[in-house]
């Protein structure tokens, strides 16, 4: 997972608190329309990353993979670069 994180992914999409961030953006957005979430509320790129821990998550329970668990190992670490402002 570290290596595919922070490899070249940063050369092809960006930092990730800036990727994330309009990921983030989007999610929330959807969330708005939807009436999910509060016009006053946001999700931010950590909540973004660990969302997509969930689907995986939700995967591994249906079926045990070794690339779910990069996966949410991954997602982990991109919070993590996220709330350190990479």
């Amino acid at each position: 997972a570290d290596r595919l994180v922070n490899g070249k992914r940063d050369e092809t999409y960006g930092l990730p608190h800036e990727n994330w961030g309009d990921t983030a953006e989007m999610m929330t957005a959807y969330l708005h329309a939807r009436k999910l979430l509060p016009r006053d509320k946001a999700i931010d790129a950590h909540d973004g990353c660990m969302l997509m821990a969930c689907v995986k998550l939700a995967r591994e329970g249906n079926l045990r993979q070794r690339d779910n668990l990069r996966d949410i190992a991954g997602y982990a670490n991109v919070a993590e670069r996220c709330d350190a402002g990479e």
